[in-house]
């Protein structure tokens, strides 16, 4: 199925009622995480269910809003978080997170659907840039056959 293009109003709702339900308080949190909330409710990623309508298939089980989903990846790049896993158990451990990310406290996605994200949103034939290249192979130093000797040369 394709993935539902939700507005950056629909959004701001979405963080003032569930907000509300949870009582989920921006204001009593460290300036530093205020900021982020701040800088992240205004931030409009509406066009990217657009861009990556094409990503995804018209068949199969309702997808995550794009938007949500890069909005939680940018949101655990901004929090210096460096692995997708522990950005999930994150998004387990503290509500204010997965309803700033878009997603209800209950319904986080796996691990396996920001890696599917992920692939979606790289859009490239090959995983990385570079390809997967071998360093040359050294060649083991032969010890000698008999004592007091030195080893024979290993240079090309």
């Amino acid at each position: 199925m394709k993935p539902v293009i939700n507005s950056h109003l629909d959004y701001r709702r979405f963080l003032n009622g569930i907000g509300g339900m949870y009582r989920i308080n921006w204001r009593s949190k460290p300036p530093a995480i205020r900021e982020i909330y701040l800088r992240f409710r205004e931030l409009d990623l509406s066009a990217v269910d657009r861009i990556m309508q094409d990503q995804y298939s018209s068949r199969g089980a309702e997808p995550r809003p794009p938007s949500c989903m890069l909005r939680s990846l940018l949101l655990m790049i901004v929090m210096n978080v460096v692995s997708v896993t522990h950005w999930f158990e994150t998004l387990h451990t503290s509500q204010f997170f997965a309803v700033l990310s878009g997603f209800q406290p209950w319904d986080i996605p796996g691990v396996g659907t920001f890696y599917d994200f992920i692939d979606r949103l790289w859009n490239y034939a090959t995983p990385n840039f570079s390809p997967h290249c071998k360093p040359p192979v050294r060649k083991k130093v032969k010890k000698p056959k008999e004592k007091g000797q030195k080893a024979a040369p290993i240079e090309k």
